[in-house]
């Protein structure tokens, strides 16, 4: 969700891109994913490669060596929502190297992830819908209230459909709440669903359900993030502009006045590798490696060792360097240090910051048993799901509606394993109630609620443990 948050990003193998998807706030939104070496990722964020570059998105990780980033980055190499190691990580990149957009999608681990068929390598689970990005084309399923399928009606769709008019040229997605945004191929960021505090973009508040392109960001974007009626986007030059509701400064203007176009985030022109949008909180990190939130902070999910709301991006401690990706969710956040570590912070009622505890934390902890070999994060409402160095899903926190795919509904206060997925995994996005993964061979696979067909598999029956999403 994210994010992070998905977030979550497309994957390329030896320069060739693999489409996928992914989305942010609190439902994830973004997935993240393992690469081997000289493989792509991406997170949460979305993003467009520059000359020569592939675009993934969020929280995904490279596998050995070179930079690691997250959502969205400039000049050479990528960056994604959450990852380490690796070429590029995360959600988003120009120049060169391939960047991703939004909320996840990665690549494998070790050789080509998607065994040379046409794999999905953009994911993104929203609160109640997911979307991906398969073959260059845009499909959506799930709940579709506001037309946040973006296929020009309001019927929910238990099985993945086509988004109106992007059949081809999408790099990323990023699903939200209510609303998806998508990168194309020429920078442009594109949004569809629910409005009601301009988190489209167009300057104007009436909900659309087909893709309406967002003012001023008709080219040159890396990365878009989606949260709940909020929305953000990283340009090429490391520059981050959001829009929609700012009840709590979440736009990051030093203000609290909605906007219904795109704003500066203060102290944020340039040099900003990815963004993560939660409910109501926004997270970054830069490519000094900091990390940085602004917006809600009732629960100390800015990091900053307090819990009240910052308009203007503050920094977290103990990670004024060496972040790579961030995760934010509806009240906690989560990061990948370059060593590997994940680290998350904020509510704790369900243990999903993954320290065995239900105890909230302003500052960053250590996610059990993973301070090293994390290549990707990615925090839901209330559970957060993480990729290993082997490419094994992990999930902790809320196990209602089985979204930690462990076959049980029970809540984990530490990692479990998903269900099937001790190996092969090469992305994830956490949504709101539902968890989407990408495997090795190019399978696609969700897991949790499924009151609106979000799973994707033809059905509206919950899964403990994941199903194939089918078409695609």
């Amino acid at each position: 969700m994210s994010l992070g948050r998905v977030l979550a990003s497309g994957l390329v193998v030896g320069g060739a891109a693999c489409a996928t998807a992914s989305t942010d706030d609190g439902a994830g939104g973004s997935a993240t994913g393992t690469g081997g070496k000289g493989s792509e990722l991406t997170t949460t964020t979305t993003g467009v490669g520059g000359e020569g570059g592939s675009p993934s998105t969020t929280s995904s990780a490279g596998g050995s060596g070179g930079q690691s980033a997250s959502s969205s980055g400039s000049g050479g190499q990528s960056a994604s929502s959450s990852g380490s190691g690796g070429q590029s990580a995360s959600s988003s990149s120009s120049s060169g190297q391939s960047a991703s957009s939004s909320s996840s999608g990665s690549t494998g681990t070790g050789g080509d992830p998607c065994g040379g068929t046409a794999c999905t390598s953009l994911l993104s689970a929203g609160y109640f819908h997911t979307c991906a990005v398969v073959g260059g084309g845009l499909k959506c399923w799930g709940r579709n209230f506001y037309g946040e399928l973006g296929d020009g009606s309001t019927s929910e769709r238990d099985v993945p459909v086509n988004v109106s008019g992007l059949s081809t040229g999408v790099l990323s997605v990023s699903a939200g709440r209510s609303h998806t945004c998508a990168i194309t191929s020429l920078g442009a960021v594109k949004c569809w669903g629910d409005n009601l505090y301009g988190e489209l973009g167009n300057n104007s508040t009436s909900e659309s359900h087909a893709p309406v392109d967002v003012m001023g960001l008709s080219t040159g974007v890396l990365s878009v993030s989606a949260g709940r009626y909020a929305t953000c986007a990283v340009t090429s030059v490391g520059a981050v502009k959001c829009w929609g509701n700012n009840l709590y400064g979440q736009l990051g203007n030093n203000s609290t006045s909605t906007s219904h176009v795109p704003v500066d985030v203060t102290g944020l022109s340039t040099g900003v590798l990815s963004v993560s949008v939660a409910d109501s909180h926004v997270c970054a990190v830069t490519s000094a490696g900091a990390v940085k939130c602004w917006g809600k902070n009732l629960y100390g999910q800015l990091g900053n060792n307090a819990t009240t709301e910052s308009h203007v991006p503050v920094s977290v401690l103990g990670l004024s360097t060496g972040g790579v990706a961030v995760s934010a969710s509806d009240e906690h956040t989560c990061a990948v240090t370059s060593a590997g570590a994940v680290k998350c912070w904020g509510k704790n009622l369900y243990g999903e910051l993954g320290n065995d505890s239900t105890s909230e934390s302003h500052v960053p902890v250590d996610v059990l048993g993973l301070s090293t070999g994390g290549v990707a994060v990615d925090a839901g409402a209330d559970h957060t799901c993480a990729i290993t160095s082997v490419g094994a899903i992990k999930c902790w926190g809320s196990g209602y509606d089985g979204r930690l795919g462990n076959n049980s509904t029970t809540e984990s206060h530490v990692p479990v394993d998903v269900t099937g997925l001790s190996a092969g995994g090469v992305f994830v996005s956490a949504g709101t109630y539902h968890t989407c993964a990408g495997i090795a061979g190019g399978a696609l696979k969700c897991w949790g609620d499924n009151l609106y067909g979000e799973l994707g598999d033809n059905s509206t029956t919950d899964s403990h443990v994941p199903v194939d999403v089918m078409g695609l």
